[in-house]
């Protein structure tokens, strides 16, 4: 898919196949998503759509899950690493991730980098 891809237009730029590729890549080692305590998600590797290195990093707020899993703790408080023996399991948050590639991908506005799409992953809260 790589080389002379036009930029992703419309439905294009959000459809599920492409969550569902980074899924794929992130188990062959290929893609790798992480986040750190200070909220800095990084994607580093394969893009799902143009195959080039999505070249992501973003501060982010993450809402973390609170008590019991599923739902979430009033005032959106982080859960702290000791705490997480009473979520009955390692809480995974998902986090939206925007190929940021440098390579060229015809109609692609000024000033954007990227092939055009955007989708999500689930990483292990730090």
């Amino acid at each position: 898919m790589s080389g002379g891809q036009r930029y992703a237009v419309g439905v294009e730029q959000t459809a599920y196949e492409w969550t569902d590729r980074a899924f794929e890549l992130m188990t062959e080692g290929k893609l790798i998503i992480s986040l750190g305590r200070n909220g800095l998600i990084t994607a580093r590797g394969v893009c799902p759509r143009c195959e080039h290195d999505p070249q992501y990093s973003h501060l982010e707020s993450i809402v973390l899950p609170q008590g019991p899993v599923g739902t979430l703790g009033r005032g959106g408080h982080s859960v702290e690493r000791s705490n997480r023996e009473n979520l009955g399991r390692d809480p995974y948050v998902t986090v939206p991730i925007q190929c940021a590639c440098s390579e060229e991908h015809e109609g692609r506005p000024v000033g954007e980098a990227g092939c055009g799409i955007t989708f999500n992953t689930e990483v292990l809260a730090p």
